[in-house]
């Protein structure tokens, strides 16, 4: 079909099920927009039907009982879906007869088919802890406590249905993995272990043996309390749901977590670069984590040359502090509370917090002059009771994000660890960080804009927390950490350690690093020592944080020298974030268009 003749029949659908068409009548060619808008509905209507997992997940309804298919051959199926939506982008439309932001909507459409196409083949060469081919077990089981609606009695039995319905995925996931297995393709040993354990939550809990309720169970009754389902069919559907769980789930997760384990005793205990194809799946993890091609070579070498700036600048800092000894001793000391810390009791949990709504106050003050939207969706903070997982309450800092139909505040979740005190010289770049100019502003900003609709996205995390480094170096622009040093030093520390991540991860999954050299790179340079798994685990997530925060960098001082007085500042963090979660490829081209509109006002 030429193309001509597909507008042609395109325009003829319009009133059907594409909607937003626009063009007159069914013999009326559609404009390229309106032609580019038409292609990417109908495949985003055809990748929801294909995915019941993902349309829980969008839509939070229960009118579904099916899990997605996430056999090998249906990968394969799905693949040749994409490469057919690919195929026809190239031939339907003419990028260069779009609107400027239809550009934008075109980069952004093709590079969430990229992904999964490159997704895809990442997943043959082999794997990392999120994603990967053993991850639907705990997904899927996520997904339905927390997504699947239960308000209506079908709903409830969809809810059950999938119940008995797990083993499936968990058997399918198993055969996925093992097949990789025999072309040599495992992950490291840990990172069974971490599938496992998460897997095992699945597997005891009333009605099942164990202590406390089943998650699953507990989140059904959850929701059943809070439908208009009649007491009696609730007490019928209770019991079923029991059923369901202490005669097939638990058991099929025992299973499952035994099976795991075996699997892992052929695990690796060696990098990326030990696999088959080593070297190109590592380049591969990266531009799935970054959405954009680097050579790994360029960010170790950029990491070293970071890495030790920041120092200097700490050094300058700690110098006007009056600390007398080296950087090594000084953040010794910081570590040790000097620089301001809190007991860590009710007391001083409670003066944390308080300290957290005052630093929040402060930069939504700030925010009109560098941002047109400032947001109003509320949020709580919080010192929570366990860790962003479920498990033990943990030292580091998370973002809940308000649900879209604003029913609830967003979250702040200051996590303060079991150490004797709570050092505050991080809370100034943390919260930046999680909420403004960072997540929470970055999500809302998105929303805003009608974020969420059309083709569903990949997460990027160069962009994502890209962007949340920016804004902790931005609120140092907008004079945020004036007249407190200790909270800039914090944020100084932040940088370093996100600097290191850019040399140990590289330097392990593509320098060929040991641990020990990795560890010994850490603690000649950093004021603590992470953990090496999460890099050998999910290699390129460490350090997409740094490199995401450089583009973010780069890409704004392009835009100040090609602009000169044309550059508002406003302007440019408007174009970065209405449309987000992107690339960093589609965020610089996003940036490239505005410029030349600009430019030719």
């Amino acid at each position: 079909m030429t193309r001509a003749a597909s507008r042609f029949a395109i325009a003829a659908a319009c009133g059907g099920f594409l909607l937003g068409c626009s063009g007159g009548g069914g013999d009326t060619p559609l404009s390229e927009d309106d032609q580019l808008k038409a292609v990417i509905k109908e495949a985003t209507a055809e990748k929801l039907a294909a995915d019941a997992t993902l349309r829980t997940k969008l839509s939070a309804d229960g009118d579904t009982g099916e899990w997605t298919d996430v056999s090998d051959a249906a990968r394969a199926e799905d693949l040749a879906r994409v490469e057919a939506r690919l195929e026809e982008l190239a031939a339907e439309i003419d990028a260069d007869a779009l609107s400027p932001d239809a550009r934008v909507d075109y980069a952004i459409y093709k590079s969430s088919l990229e992904y999964e196409q490159l997704h895809a083949r990442a997943l043959n060469e082999g794997s990392f802890l999120y994603g990967n081919l053993l991850e639907p077990a705990v997904d899927f089981a996520d997904i339905l406590a927390a997504s699947h609606g239960v308000k209506s009695r079908a709903q409830a039995e969809n809810y059950i249905e999938r119940l008995r319905a797990l083993p499936e995925v968990l058997d399918a996931s198993l055969a996925a993995m093992s097949a990789r297995h025999e072309d040599g393709v495992v992950m490291m040993k840990s990172a069974y272990r971490q599938v496992a354990n998460r897997a095992g939550a699945y597997a005891s809990g009333a009605p099942c043996s164990g202590e406390g309720a089943h998650p699953l169970f507990a989140a059904f009754e959850t929701k059943l309390d809070a439908s208009s389902i009649a007491d009696a069919e609730q007490e019928a559907l209770t019991q079923e749901a029991a059923a369901a769980l202490s005669d097939v789930v638990c058991p099929a997760y025992a299973d499952y977590v035994d099976a795991v384990l075996k699997l892992g005793e052929a695990g690796r205990d060696q990098a990326a670069w030990s696999l088959p194809e080593g070297e190109q799946f590592y380049r591969d993890a990266l531009e799935l984590s970054l959405g954009e091609r680097v050579d790994p070579s360029v960010i170790h070498q950029t990491g070293l040359e970071e890495t030790k700036q920041i120092r200097e600048r700490m050094r300058a800092l700690m110098r006007e502090t009056g600390f007398e000894g080296d950087l090594d001793a000084f953040n010794a000391f910081l570590r040790d509370g000097g620089g301001g810390s809190l007991t860590n009791t009710e007391e001083g949990r409670a003066e944390y917090v308080r300290m957290a709504e005052e630093k929040i106050a402060e930069i939504y003050a700030m925010m009109p002059d560098y941002f047109s939207i400032v947001p109003e969706t509320p949020v709580v903070v919080e010192v929570p009771a366990t860790g962003p997982m479920g498990g033990p309450p943990s030292a580091g800092a998370f973002y809940g994000e308000a649900p879209a139909d604003g029913s609830r505040p967003a979250y702040f979740y200051l996590g303060v660890g079991t150490a004797e005190r709570i050092n505050t010289w991080p809370l100034a770049y943390t919260t930046f960080h999680e909420i403004a100019p960072g997540h929470h502003h970055q999500t809302e900003t998105f929303r805003a804009y009608g974020g969420g609709e059309g083709y569903p996205r990949p997460f990027y995390p160069g962009y994502f927390d890209g962007w949340a480094l920016y804004a902790e170096d931005l609120a140092r622009e907008m004079g945020a950490y004036e007249g407190d040093i200790y909270s800039e030093i914090g944020w100084l520390q932040g940088q370093l350690t996100r600097s290191i991540r850019m040399v140990v991860d590289t330097g392990l999954n593509a320098e060929r690093w040991s641990e020990e050299e990795a560890n010994a790179y850490q603690t000649a340079n950093g004021a603590s020592v992470e953990r090496l798994n999460r890099f050998l685990i999910w290699p390129g997530q460490g350090l997409s944080y740094y490199w995401g925060y450089l583009e973010f960098k780069r890409v704004r001082e392009d835009a100040e020298a090609r602009l000169g007085d044309k550059f508002d500042i406003k302007d440019f963090h408007e174009t970065v974030l209405k449309i987000g979660p992107v690339p960093l490829s589609v965020m610089k081209e996003a940036v490239d268009i505005w410029i030349e509109a600009k430019l030719a006002e």
